[in-house]
């Protein structure tokens, strides 16, 4: 498969509104809480592995793409992904400078056995 391409992510579900219109949206950081969003993009599917982060590397959110949408969208754009994320990791920053989010998508890769096989461990 290709690499994925992120054109455009939000962290809300509202695709279908101008880009200009559309809320900031929430990162939640609260244990066990969803943070639904989507993407726009290329080379995208369900399934495929969602990793956010800061720029300071204190705070990771991990998920995946959970659907495609249908609507209309722009081929520069292209078409929406919905994702669902929740965070793995939280530690607070000392600064209250705003934090660079940055968001990669990845294809689960398949399995790959150990070889040689490990001893069993009791």
């Amino acid at each position: 498969m290709a690499q994925p391409i992120i054109n455009v992510v939000r962290f809300h579900r509202q695709h279908d509104i101008p880009s200009g219109d559309q809320p900031r949206g929430t990162l939640h950081y609260g244990k066990g809480v969803v943070t639904e969003g989507f993407f726009r993009g290329d080379n995208l599917a369900v399934g495929q592995i969602v990793h956010v982060e800061t720029g300071n590397k204190k705070k990771y959110w991990y998920g995946t793409i959970t659907e495609s949408v249908t609507d209309q969208y722009s081929p520069a754009e292209g078409p929406a992904w919905f994702f669902t994320v929740q965070n793995t990791r939280y530690e607070a920053s000392a600064d209250q400078d705003p934090e660079t989010i940055t968001v990669i998508v990845a294809a689960p890769s398949p399995p790959v056995p150990a070889s040689p096989q490990p001893n069993s461990v009791p």
